[in-house]
């Protein structure tokens, strides 16, 4: 959702409901929400694999995952950025 948002230039205010107030002073007035949440979840995985909740092997199945979301995010921008070329309109 923080995506299509940030593509659409028209950010939602009820984007989600963040665990802790944190979060939402942190998502409050971002430009870019899906990377500040792309963030936040990072920091999640770090901190639940210092203390020793998550394996090396979860974070090794974690890591592709969110680094995928960040690469759909730098396609959709660049897709969004390209100008059309004339003889397509």
């Amino acid at each position: 959702r923080a995506l299509c948002d940030h593509l659409r230039g028209a950010p939602s205010n009820d984007l989600l409901v963040p665990n802790n107030a944190v979060d939402t002073a942190k998502l409050a007035g971002q430009p870019q929400r899906a990377l500040m949440i792309y963030q936040l979840l990072m920091t999640r995985v770090e901190r639940l694999r210092s203390a020793g909740t998550l394996s090396t092997e979860q974070i090794l199945l974690f890591n592709p995952e969110l680094t995928s979301l960040i690469d759909v995010l730098g396609a959709c921008e660049r897709i969004k950025n390209s100008p059309i070329p004339f003889s397509y309109s």
